[in-house]
């Protein structure tokens, strides 16, 4: 009945809060106000700006830092013509990216992770998970090391091992190989793929659980079917309709500001 429904809804409801209260996204990756994130992208650039935050990328790929940027239509950063990354230190390189291009590069990161996972037919949470860690590389702070290795590694380096380690914490498992074959990736190794690995779990302080509002907003409709007889008709395009609004979240600070139910 739509009442036992209803009930089983809220149950899984408040299980879903209880898990989400109770996690890293919570205490780590949450902040209180638009300027307290601002601040916190203030001080991971600063670090990766500070004298002692050396790395030693290939010097012939195009790496996030080691790109120009430009900005479209759209307001996302478009990467035009590329540059030899330092081999010596990204310090050269932070040192000409201003706070706004440092945000801006978060979410065209983000953005083209989420949207290469979906043409490669991942999983929609999956996709989101993946383009999650790499923006928190751009407010990562205690692991900071590691965040310099990851972005000034190629792109054809850092979706792949995004979406490959997202996968497997959402239990869709592939073959890296097969990841590298459906998003059309033909630079680099698997196994320089798979270096990045560990990194980015470090950078990202271990906490892989991500809670997003596909879910939510899939419970809202099931609620709201009962009531609504035109939902009946379009609940599949509204699911889709809302699915998208729901991706362009991923892209925004929406991520950081409100609760994944909130945003639902």
């Amino acid at each position: 009945t739509h009442t036992q429904t209803k009930t089983a809804q809220n149950h899984h409801n408040k299980q879903q809060m209880a898990q989400y209260n109770g996690s890293t996204q919570q205490r780590v990756w949450m902040f209180s106000s638009e300027d307290a994130l601002r601040e916190q992208r203030l001080v991971a650039l600063r670090h990766l700006s500070e004298p002692d935050a050396k790395q030693s990328p290939p010097s012939s790929t195009t790496s996030m830092v080691g790109q120009k940027r430009s900005l479209d239509s759209s307001g996302l950063s478009l990467p035009t013509e590329p540059t030899t990354v330092s081999t010596t230190s990204v310090r050269s390189d932070t040192d000409t990216i201003s706070p706004a291009e440092w945000e801006i590069a978060e979410r065209h990161l983000g953005r083209r992770c989420l949207l290469a996972g979906l043409s490669a037919g991942l999983p929609l949470e999956a996709c989101a998970t993946a383009a999650v860690y790499l923006r928190r590389l751009f407010l990562a702070t205690s692991a900071y090391p590691h965040s310099i290795r990851l972005l000034c590694a190629p792109l054809e380096h850092l979706l792949p091992v995004a979406l490959f380690l997202a996968c497997k914490v959402h239990e869709h498992h592939l073959k890296l190989e097969k990841l590298r074959k459906d998003l059309k990736i033909k630079v680099g190794t698997a196994e320089e793929i798979l270096a990045l690995e560990k990194p980015l779990i470090r950078a990202g302080r271990f906490n892989l659980i991500v809670h997003h509002p596909f879910r939510s907003v899939d419970g809202f409709l099931a609620l709201l079917k009962p009531h609504a007889t035109s939902l009946v008709t379009h609940e599949r395009r509204l699911r889709q309709e809302s699915r998208v609004l729901v991706q362009s979240v991923i892209s925004s600070d929406v991520i950081f500001l409100y609760q994944y139910n909130l945003v639902a």
